[in-house]
């Protein structure tokens, strides 16, 4: 389908994967440029490296080829505290059983940058004083009494006014809700 010939209407609706997207621009640079010396990068926060790596994107494994692995992932480290627990007559504190988000992150990429896929290129930026909101729970909220709890009013109000994650001027949460609903 061409985008000449589809209507506005159309052209809304149209959904692009990001690998077709990737391909799109290493095309439109190789036109510009017969060496092609641009290579493209992803910034994306550890929620969304695990989901790719998870391969639950539209043709995860094109991705990280088209990027030759080149991934920042940002990982806000969490203070976890350890469980208490009473032993008798005293008190002491137990770590979780299962692992940490940040152990999963190193070594699911320690384990991909040992690959093809990603030949050591994935790089992780621990930032510990980045406030505790990702983009997976506003995408995830439903009401935006509750996304104004987790993100600026300045910040919700770009979301609505451009349609971001599912949040447009004409929607309130309990409609979003009913809608989900049935």
């Amino acid at each position: 389908m061409c985008l000449d010939t589809m209507t506005d209407e159309e052209k809304a609706s149209l959904r692009v994967g990001t690998a077709d997207l990737l391909e799109m621009l290493i095309k439109q640079e190789k036109e510009k440029n017969d060496h092609n010396t641009t290579e493209f990068s992803f910034c994306l926060g550890a929620d969304t490296f695990m989901d790719l790596t998870d391969w639950k994107w539209k043709r995860s494994k094109d991705v990280l080829k088209l990027l030759g692995g080149r991934l920042v992932v940002v990982n806000r480290k969490q203070q976890r505290k350890a469980a208490p627990i009473i032993d008798g007559n005293r008190r002491q504190l137990q770590k979780p059983e299962e692992k940490t988000t940040e152990e999963s992150l190193k070594e699911r990429v320690n384990r991909l940058n040992s690959t093809q896929l990603a030949n050591g290129e994935i790089l992780v930026l621990d930032l510990p004083n980045l406030d505790d909101v990702s983009s997976s729970k506003v995408r995830n909220c439903r009401d935006k009494d509750v996304a104004k709890k987790l993100i600026p009013n300045k910040v919700l109000d770009y979301i609505v006014s451009h349609n971001l994650y599912g949040f447009g001027d004409e929607d309130d949460g309990e409609q979003k809700d009913d809608a989900m609903k049935g």
